[in-house]
């Protein structure tokens, strides 16, 4: 619903005035949200996310290793996959335990990209992001 009116205010911007459809567009805030699982194999995560930045509107995948095993909190390396199954993102990810809830760093070239929060539900985490700033 959101999608349609944001197309319709689009639709009615003075054609005259390109570059203000051009840049509403290019600043759409990437926000996402994921379930993270402990992997079958010792030391991973399984993920599941979806983002903002996405077009298609569909869940994918991902996957973390040489995490703790047993526990979420740890330092990995992650993949996440497109919906052809190819390669969208290696990152490094810091998940640090903040009481209940989950501090997540992903990183690339010791630069922080993504900031998020989660928190355990049942035998996953649930989780947002977003940039960081």
């Amino acid at each position: 619903m959101h999608k349609k009116i944001i197309e319709k205010a689009l639709g009615q911007l003075d054609t005259e005035e390109p570059s203000l459809k051009q840049n509403l567009n290019a600043q759409r805030p990437v926000i996402g949200v994921g379930t993270y699982i402990l992997g079958s194999q010792p030391g991973t995560i399984e993920a599941e996310w979806l983002d903002s930045g996405s077009d298609e509107h569909k869940t994918l995948k991902g996957l973390a290793t040489g995490g703790t095993p047993g526990v979420f909190e740890g330092n990995y390396k992650v993949v996440y996959f497109d919906s052809s199954g190819g390669i969208d993102a290696e990152l490094d990810l810091e998940i640090v335990r903040n009481g209940k809830t989950f501090d997540l760093y992903w990183s690339k070239n010791n630069e922080v990209r993504l900031f998020g929060v989660g928190f355990k539900c049942e035998d996953r985490m649930v989780l947002s992001y977003r940039p960081f700033d």
